[in-house]
């Protein structure tokens, strides 16, 4: 009511709250206050209330037996034909496994995106090893390649020479095979 009084709960209510319909009715809904909603949601919710204007929001509440419980609330006035307000009615859930699971959602995602920097991180030294790998066997081979040559033509050369000083055809033989 506008005295903030409890003047009915639904069975809903009852379940997630483990209070009986007697043990509220008639009390302020600050029974169920955890101490752990900020205070300027409460700041709010009085100056959008009495502005005569629709609330929506979430408070940290608790269960009769002490448990927390996160509830999303939208609460609005009900005006008499003359605009006068007369009632406030709460829509409320449960958001707490909710939370939970948004929660749990969001460190997973953070886990996969620290794997995710850490893998690409491992491949762009990876791919930078190989690029020097690369380039070292360019080098490698590059040089080897001059190394080997060198003599080769050495060798070349040498038989040619001794082909034009003529020999036997056994030795022609050995040297076609040299060259």
């Amino acid at each position: 009511d506008t005295g903030s009084r409890i003047e009915y709960v639904n069975e809903a209510f009852v379940r997630n709250t483990g209070y009986t319909r007697d043990e509220v009715i008639g009390r302020n809904p600050r029974l169920l206050q955890s101490g752990q909603t900020p205070a300027s949601t409460y700041r709010q919710l009085r100056e959008t209330l009495a502005r005569g204007e629709t609330w929506q929001g979430e408070f940290l509440n608790r269960c009769k037996d002490g448990r927390p419980f996160v509830q999303a609330a939208i609460i609005t006035p009900l005006r008499e034909p003359s605009g006068e307000i007369s009632h406030y009615v709460a829509i409320q859930e449960d958001i707490t496994e909710k939370k939970r699971l948004a929660e749990e959602l969001e460190r997973h995602r953070h886990h996969l995106e620290d794997q995710v920097a850490q893998r690409t991180g491992e491949l762009a030294e990876a791919k930078q090893l190989a690029e020097k790998a690369s380039h070292a066997k360019s080098a490698f081979l590059a040089n080897m390649s001059h190394e080997i040559r060198t003599p080769l033509n050495a060798i070349t050369g040498m038989a040619h020479l001794i082909r034009r000083g003529g020999l036997p055809p056994d030795q022609l033989e050995r040297l076609d095979k040299l060259e």
